[in-house]
């Protein structure tokens, strides 16, 4: 399989990931309820079910690295999305829950609240890290563009939320109740994991190599 066919597919494959995992997030919304703040108080199952598709996906998708290599990569996005989701959960409640610094001297509210937004801006690098790790090693352009990507997130989001008149209004809260962001933060994380063009065979170099002293002779 050609390279660009290659990217073509796991492109594909790649939003076919972030829109499942959407879906499944509003059946689960939908079965508990939409009404009010019930979607805060019970822990989603769609968050695993996505997680797991998109881990399996990235084993997928780069299945020219060694096994060993695939198996640490996988258990690193596992314990890193573990890790992720809770902190996530904690600075999300930082921002937008009003007793949520009732307990915390006010010098300290606009440090957390800084480190809360922080956390959740950068993603996108800390994923980049879990990359570099297990032997992926996604470039600074990857990663730039992931951020991009993850930054426009939201207001994507919103923007469909207004296009689509949703019920609950086009704000930040609502991207992540309807499930409109989740497309885009998959595709954001997913630009790192991309297959990468493969280096030239040695005998390949070999062959041009003496080529070129022919051409020379």
């Amino acid at each position: 399989m050609t390279h660009r066919r290659r990217m073509v597919l796991s492109w594909v494959s790649l939003i076919a990931v972030g829109v499942l995992s959407m879906v499944f997030w509003r059946v689960e919304l939908y079965h508990h309820g939409w009404e009010g703040l019930k979607w805060v108080k019970y822990s989603h199952r769609a968050v695993p079910v996505g997680t797991g598709m998109f881990i399996v996906w990235v084993i997928v998708v780069n299945g020219s690295l060694a096994l060993r290599r695939r198996i640490l990569l996988a258990l690193a996005l596992f314990f890193a999305s573990v890790f992720g989701y809770y902190r996530t959960g904690d600075a999300l409640y930082l921002l937008f829950y009003p007793r949520a610094t009732l307990l915390v001297p006010p010098w300290a509210q606009i440090p957390l609240r800084c480190a809360a937004v922080a956390w959740l801006g950068l993603v996108p690098v800390l994923c980049s890290g879990v990359g570099w790790v297990s032997g992926v090693r996604p470039t600074w352009r990857r990663t730039l563009a992931s951020e991009v990507v993850y930054l426009l997130s939201a207001p994507a989001a919103m923007g469909l939320l207004w296009v689509t008149k949703h019920r609950g209004g086009a704000d930040f809260v609502h991207t992540i109740k309807s499930g409109f962001v989740i497309p885009f933060l998959v595709v954001a994380l997913g630009i790192l994991f991309l297959p990468r063009r493969p280096a030239p065979a040695a005998h390949d170099n070999c062959l041009n190599d003496d080529a070129k002293d022919a051409d020379i002779g």
